[in-house]
């Protein structure tokens, strides 16, 4: 039994690639995310209810979206959405 790790191939075309692995190709990340935004009472609890798709709209926003992240690798691309995450989590702290 041979124990040495497979590579991971592209496939191009429905066609395995030999001379590429899968990693070093181009990649795309599909971000979707869901925005919840509600009233805060004075005591600091949450309003059950969450401003719908039509109140959003006034201010050019809806409940739900996505965006893409491209990288010349799958190392490039994860690399662009974790700063980018990063940096929408050090913005909502300030």
């Amino acid at each position: 039994m041979n124990n040495k790790k497979k590579r991971d191939r592209a496939v191009i075309d429905g066609e395995p690639n030999p001379d590429m692995e899968r990693r070093e190709m181009p990649h795309i990340a599909i971000v979707t995310l869901k925005l919840d935004v509600r009233a805060i009472f004075p005591n600091g609890l949450f309003d059950k209810y969450v401003m719908g798709d039509e109140a959003l709209r006034k201010y050019g926003l809806a409940q739900k979206g996505q965006f893409v992240m491209r990288g010349y690798s799958e190392g490039d691309c994860l690399q662009k959405v974790q700063k980018l995450l990063e940096d929408i989590n050090g913005k909502a702290r300030e």
